[in-house]
């Protein structure tokens, strides 16, 4: 039982790896994760998460 859970373990790492989001600004372009949100067109607007590709507005 201990070798099948640390297979499991091992298994699940890269998916943790992966794991991550991407800012989106309000013209749609990405951005760095230093970006601030706001109402301009190259400010932050939305979040993408990029293991799903879903994409959140952020409220302000």
């Amino acid at each position: 039982m201990k070798g099948a859970l640390a297979a499991l373990c091992l298994c699940a790492m890269p998916l943790l790896a992966h794991a991550g989001y991407t800012k989106v600004s309000n013209s749609g372009s990405t951005l760095p994760d230093t970006a601030a949100p706001g109402t301009g067109a190259g400010d932050w607007a939305c979040t993408r998460d990029d293991d799903t590709q879903l994409i959140w507005e952020v409220k302000t």
